[in-house]
């Protein structure tokens, strides 16, 4: 007698990435109480299983659930602002953001969601945004998964680009208390979808309080998310101030370890690279932000030795593919053609970053992040079915080269089918365009003579 199950997928290609990294053709996964039973070839699964929804596969692709290791969930109405802006873009965006409130977070929140969903997203890591508590709420809403970001702010830097008064009443006693209250709210919420994080910086964060972040991290189990090594200016302040770069001034705070993420890494020293790499920190870079305002980091490096690497989109672009592609690309250009390596950045190690690497990243990676029994059951599917993606020989490489969000056809999370044919099931798609627009037109009406905008809006005149 077969065994019942909730979900087949069958005649698919399986990119499992699992320790073995086993590509399966004509594969199948067979999904019970929203974790994965059985992959393996259709052949076999076929004749075990009888399910309540079949899937069929053919032509189709199935990854692990994809993660975007670096949003601000908040921040999505914000984007058509940025372009072709230099560093300090807060002095851009900041006066937008400040202005939404808790109603325009959660849209904005919910539009991220959406757009990344379309993309095959099924994890995101919320590195910090305005009113979290509420953009928690909302990511729980969709069905998907991810670990939304507590700002550890005790400390203001006047002059500094990014750094911003504190509220009235902020404290290290605050923010250590407020942090508590979010993460007895949040970790574990949704069944367990949602989990609750820290966001620090060195022109938020004193030292003291990153002392303090760590210890709570370590004793709950949570990550930091740090924007580390991002500007020139943070650069300058830490060698002013601490006569040290800033890698080596947390590593010297004692916070720096496998639950620690930094965030763009651009102008880092050749000397803080082997304290990375010896602490066990992650490192996520964003390829659209470092090219619109940042630089060009030393990513390839930092994956050829073996630093745990992951990919984000940020603020700039949802495609998670196509971020695989602009971060093969760009250091193709500059470093594969020059030394004539090819495999400067290679399509497995894009794939691993937007998978089972930050699952490792994010502490889930025991759970998710790879296609195997016994893991949660969170799966993109691609439809390979389309011209630019016909016919297939290496499917890593043409999933970075070739494939777009818009090839994703089905995201399955914890075994529950978000999206299928494209279709999200969890929320009113057009009812969150609309609002989206109407918000952010009216916080832009408000803000706009504040923001320090050096590339004016609508350049070509607008009849």
């Amino acid at each position: 007698m077969k065994e019942q199950v909730d979900l087949l997928i069958s005649g698919a290609t399986l990119v499992t990435v699992n320790p073995e990294r086993h590509i399966i053709k004509d594969g199948a996964v067979a999904v019970h109480d929203g974790k994965i039973v059985s992959a393996g070839k259709s052949k076999d699964l076929d004749g075990k299983y009888v399910s309540e929804k079949t899937i069929d596969g053919k032509g189709k692709v199935v990854l692990p659930g994809i993660f975007d290791g670096h949003v601000h969930l908040g921040s999505s109405l914000v984007k058509g602002l940025i372009y072709g802006e230099p560093i300090p873009l807060g002095l851009t965006y900041m006066p937008f953001g400040e202005a939404l409130d808790e109603e325009g977070t959660r849209i904005a929140t919910l539009l991220s969601c959406v757009d990344r969903l379309k993309n095959g997203v099924t994890y995101i890591g919320d590195v910090g945004s305005k009113h979290p508590d509420t953009v928690a709420g909302a990511l729980g809403e969709t069905g998907m998964k991810g670990t939304v970001s507590f700002g550890m702010r005790d400390k203001e830097i006047p002059g500094f680009p990014y750094s911003r008064p504190l509220p009235p009443g902020q404290t290290l006693e605050k923010a250590l208390r407020d942090s508590r209250g979010f993460h007895g709210r949040w970790e574990g919420t949704f069944n367990g979808r949602i989990r609750a994080a820290y966001s620090t910086n060195i022109w938020s964060t004193s030292d003291e309080l990153y002392k303090e972040t760590k210890r709570a991290a370590d004793v709950s189990g949570a990550v930091i998310n740090d924007h580390l090594d991002q500007h020139r200016y943070e650069i300058e302040y830490a060698i002013r101030t601490w006569k040290e770069r800033p890698v080596e001034h947390l590593d010297g705070l004692g916070v720096l370890g496998p639950n620690f993420n930094a965030h763009h890494m651009v102008f880092v020293a050749d000397r803080e690279i082997p304290i990375v790499k010896e602490r066990g920190v992650s490192i996520c870079h964003c390829p659209r932000a470092a090219l619109n305002s940042h630089g060009i980091a030393k990513f390839p490096l930092f994956n050829a030795l073996g630093i745990n690497c992951v990919l984000g989109t940020d603020m700039r672009i949802s495609d998670v593919f196509e971020l695989t592609r602009l971060a093969s690309y760009v250091f193709h250009g500059i470093s594969g053609l020059y030394y004539y390596d090819p495999l400067v950045l290679p399509a497995e190690s894009l794939i691993e970053m937007i998978t089972i690497n930050a699952a490792r990243a994010f502490g889930v990676e025991k759970e998710t992040g790879s296609i195997e029994a016994g893991k949660k059951a969170d799966l993109t599917i691609v439809d390979f079915n389309k011209p630019h993606l016909t016919p297939s020989f290496d499917v890593v490489a043409e999933l970075t080269r070739y494939a777009y969000g818009s090839d994703v056809e089905t995201v399955i999370v914890d075994g529950e089918i978000v999206m299928e044919d494209r279709i999200i099931k969890t929320l009113d798609e057009g009812e969150i365009l609309a609002k989206a627009k109407r918000i952010g037109e009216e916080v832009y009406e408000e803000t706009k003579d504040r923001m320090s905008k050096t590339v004016p809006v609508n350049r070509w005149k607008v009849i």
